[in-house]
């Protein structure tokens, strides 16, 4: 399946880096939450694609973005992505 966003959103992965922590409570409750101890901040993402309304943002380029105002897609079967509006992107690295 290819997804080609539209208008200026841009599909996005997020990179790993983090690791899950689960602890458990008195009552037998698992909680669980993404760590990463070696930087503060928001979670870096790779560009897949861009719409066409986004010029300086390419595919391969990493972004920091506010990933509340992203829609989860399956991108294939081993991928999650992520359609972000461009209003959404804080910071980008170019590749």
């Amino acid at each position: 399946m290819t997804i080609q966003c539209t208008c200026d959103n841009l599909l996005v992965a997020e990179l790993k880096g983090k690791q899950k922590k689960e602890k458990t409570t008195e009552g037998g409750i698992i909680l669980s939450a993404d760590v990463d101890d070696s930087k503060p901040g928001s979670v870096p993402a790779m560009v897949i694609n861009v719409g066409p309304d986004v010029s300086y943002i390419k595919p391969n380029d990493v972004v920091f973005v506010d990933w509340s105002k992203g829609l989860i897609v399956d991108v294939d079967d081993d991928l999650q992505g992520v359609v972000i509006p461009l209003d959404a992107v804080k910071a980008v690295r170019n590749a």
